[in-house]
Formats: C-alpha cells, sequence, structure tokens
C-alpha cells in the first residue's frame, strides 16, 4: 500500500518528469516567426519528428464574418476537401490514403484553418495536394449541400444534449451583445442560406495574405518552409487590412437562461469574463480557476455528494470566458455551495500550498496538451492569433510558477463573478431568480 507522503507527491513527480521531458524538447527545437511576401508563417522545427503537421488559418471568426455569413468558411473549407479542379473527390481520398495523411478543417470564434498531418517522407507530397485544395477548389453544388447537410445535422445532435443546451444557454446570456454569439445562435439559419454564389464570392475576396496565417511543425529546414510559403504566398492576394472590434468585452451583470425539462438531473454551466492568452493576468487567472475547481470538488462531490464531476475551463478566445459545469440532482443546495465556495475564495484564507498544487495541476495539463505534433500545431496557431505573439505560449509556465496566493485572490475578485448561468433540469425552482448574487 502506498504511504499518503508518496501519493501527496505523485503530482509534483509527475510534473518533474514532464517538465524534464518538456526541456529536453525544447532544446532540440526551435520557433521561429517570419513574413513570406506578406504572409505570417510561424514555425516550429522539431529535430527527428517523424511526422509534419501544417495548418493554413483565417483569422478573424465572429468578429469578422458577423451574422449572416456565420460558419461559411467551414462550410467552404469542408467543401474544398472533396475535390479541386484537378481531382476528383474519389482522386483525392485515395491519394491521401496512399500517402498516409490526413486532412480536416478546424474552427475557434477568432479563426478558421485547414489541417494537414503526413509522415515527414510524405510531406512534400502531401503539401502539393494541401495547396490544390487551397488554391484551386471545385466547390460543386452537391458537395456544397452533402457538406451543408452534415453541419446542420452536426449542429441539431448538439442540441439534443442536454449538457450542450445548458451551454448554449449560457453562451447566448454572456455574449448577447458580442459577434461570438452568431457561432452557436445563428449559425444554422446562416448555413442553411448561403448560396454557392456566397462561397466564390468570399473565397475570392477573404482568402488573402493580410487575414492568413501559416503554421508548420516538423522536422524540416527554414528554408524548405521558406520556399513553400513563398509559393503559395504568390498566388494569395494581399487584401485589405484586417479590422476587428477592440479586445475590451464587457459581458454586463450576471444573469440565468433556465429551461423546464424532465431529465433525471440538472446540467448547469455558468460563463464568467477571463483575459486572453497573451495578457498579462492570465497565468494567474488559470491557477485561480484551477483552486476554484478543486474547492468545488471538496464542497460539492467529495463532502455532499451534490455531483459527480465538477469541469471548470479556461477560453482561449480574443474576447475571453472562463466556465464552470456541473451535474446535480439537488439543484438549491448546489447552487448555494457554489456561490459560498466562491465568497469563502474572496474574502477567506488561501494558501500557498493550495496555490502550487493548482499551479502544478495547471502545468501539467499545458504539457500535455501539446505532447504531439498537432498539440503543437494547435497551440502555436492559437497563441499567434489570439495572443497576437506565439512567444507568449513559450513563456506561459514560467510565468504560471511564480504566481502567488494574493494574484489568485485578485483575480478571482476581478473575474470570476458576475457569473452567466445556463441550465437545464426538471426542478421548478430552476428559475433565473436562484442564481441572483446574494
Amino acid at each position: 500500500m502506498k504511504s499518503r507522503w508518496v501519493k501527496d507527491l505523485a503530482p509534483v513527480m509527475a510534473l518533474l518528469v514532464i517538465s524534464a521531458c518538456g526541456q529536453q524538447e525544447r532544446a532540440a527545437e526551435t520557433t521561429t516567426g517570419f513574413i513570406v511576401e506578406g504572409l505570417e508563417v510561424i514555425f516550429l522545427q522539431t529535430p527527428d519528428q517523424p511526422l509534419v503537421a501544417f495548418g493554413f488559418y483565417l483569422k478573424g471568426g465572429g468578429n469578422y464574418v458577423g451574422a449572416n455569413q456565420s460558419g461559411i468558411e467551414v462550410l467552404l473549407l469542408e467543401t474544398a476537401l472533396r475535390g479541386t479542379e484537378t481531382r476528383s473527390h474519389k482522386s483525392l481520398v485515395r491519394r491521401l490514403t496512399g500517402l498516409n495523411t490526413h486532412f480536416d478543417v478546424t474552427s475557434s470564434d477568432d479563426f478558421t484553418g485547414l489541417r494537414g498531418l503526413t509522415p515527414k517522407a510524405n510531406f512534400a507530397a502531401a503539401w502539393e495536394l494541401f495547396a490544390d485544395i487551397l488554391m484551386r477548389p471545385r466547390l460543386e453544388p452537391a458537395d456544397i449541400e452533402k457538406v451543408r447537410r452534415r453541419m446542420l445535422a452536426q449542429m441539431t445532435m448538439f442540441g439534443e444534449y442536454p449538457a450542450e443546451v445548458a451551454l448554449d444557454m449560457a453562451v447566448g446570456d454572456y455574449y448577447a451583445d458580442h459577434p461570438y454569439r452568431y457561432i452557436r445562435t445563428g449559425g444554422a439559419k446562416s448555413i442553411a442560406a448561403l448560396t454557392r454564389n456566397d462561397l466564390i464570392q468570399f473565397y475570392r475576396a477573404d482568402f488573402t495574405k493580410n487575414r492568413s496565417l501559416l503554421a508548420v511543425v516538423g522536422d524540416l529546414t527554414i528554408e524548405e518552409v521558406t520556399r513553400l510559403a513563398r509559393k503559395l504566398a504568390r498566388k494569395l492576394p494581399q487584401g485589405p487590412d484586417l479590422l476587428l472590434p477592440g479586445l475590451t468585452f464587457d459581458a454586463g451583470d450576471g444573469g440565468a437562461a433556465v429551461k423546464r425539462q424532465s431529465l433525471p438531473t440538472h446540467f448547469l454551466t455558468g460563463l464568467f469574463s477571463a483575459p486572453r492568452p497573451g495578457h498579462a493576468e492570465y497565468p494567474a487567472f488559470t491557477v485561480a480557476l484551477e483552486l476554484f475547481r478543486q474547492r468545488l470538488v471538496t464542497q460539492l462531490q467529495s463532502r455532499r455528494a451534490l455531483t459527480d464531476r465538477v469541469v471548470t475551463r479556461e477560453g482561449d478566445l480574443v474576447a475571453n470566458y472562463g466556465s464552470i459545469s456541473f451535474t446535480t440532482t439537488e439543484l438549491v443546495a448546489a447552487v448555494s455551495v457554489v456561490r459560498n465556495t466562491l465568497a469563502d475564495l474572496m474574502s477567506g484564507e488561501i494558501t500557498e500550498p493550495e496555490v502550487k498544487a493548482a499551479m502544478q495541476q495547471r502545468l501539467i495539463q499545458y504539457m500535455m496538451q501539446a505532447g504531439s505534433v498537432e498539440g503543437k500545431l494547435d497551440r502555436m496557431a492559437q497563441w499567434g492569433i489570439v495572443a497576437e505573439d506565439w512567444r507568449q505560449a513559450e513563456q506561459f509556465p514560467a510565468e504560471v510558477a511564480k504566481v502567488t496566493a494574493d494574484e489568485v485572490r485578485a483575480m478571482v475578485r476581478k473575474y470570476i463573478r458576475r457569473i452567466h448561468w445556463g441550465g437545464i433540469g426538471p426542478s421548478r425552482r430552476l428559475k433565473a431568480g436562484l442564481f441572483k448574487a446574494r
């Protein structure tokens, strides 16, 4: 039987192992950012890595596209994957299978991207297909309809999950006066109405260098990446400067959107303000949020058995959020515990050991998220776009390690307040007034 001392040290030991591995990787890896004929490029060189990951990203997301064309970038890129001017869908799939290469579309409220993953030995051939999809999409009407139906079906499917319904309601309340709300509340209507002509016009006007980021991770040389980036850049128009709303976002006073439904339990999600990745307060905020989660696990789960799981998340958006989600059959008691736990964090004692445990857990999560070549690509692109500086991602662990108890309390008081709730469940007491601060 393991001693308590050994179990208490387990997170620390895991952190040390991961940190040591990360240091070995970082000693061999080099990240470089540069501009090639107007196209922004981030390249992470990973010696001896057998896979290469690469992505082409359009910046802006809901802030840029707006309500009437919400979802157009995903619809366009997913359709582009079904064939180009030189390759049919079957031919493209057959070639990708032969190269053991995978392409997919990724999207965020702040960007949309086409990603690729391939063995290093096949990178040249995979890149040729990648560039062909980006530069010569066929956009056949039948393919557009297939992708449209699939996207709408996925939206309908997610809308059938109570946890997603609670999240949608919280998002709608929190982002009521922000373009991000279009991603969830307006996407289906927009996607259903978009025409082939809309896609073609958008492609011609908006696939530009000023909106784009090219990211590459792999055992390549900077000369190889520069050459491919230059060839791609020469096919893209420069486009107008990317002008987006300011970074400041105030969701206003907290609120609640609720829905009674015959379910075995209640699904609750709360959103509150948060600094964006790259902001000076982001590292301390992430530690504060993890400490909040650990306190809630103790109070809601371990001591009172009011839930079987508590999830918190720090968003990764420009107009950012933090969130808490849990299920409970004891609605009033659980909401009261959340309120009291938060009040205690704001005014009670926060010990350095607590902060250290939260910090260690946050660092472990951060390092594990970028453990693969795909994870490295996603993080590099995310921070390059949202933080507007990929270097911030590399500095983040060191900043987290310096967080103090006083900084944690300051983050709780500043950000984890004015919560916007979304809730669905069977109780007659599930009313907006239940969530008002007292």
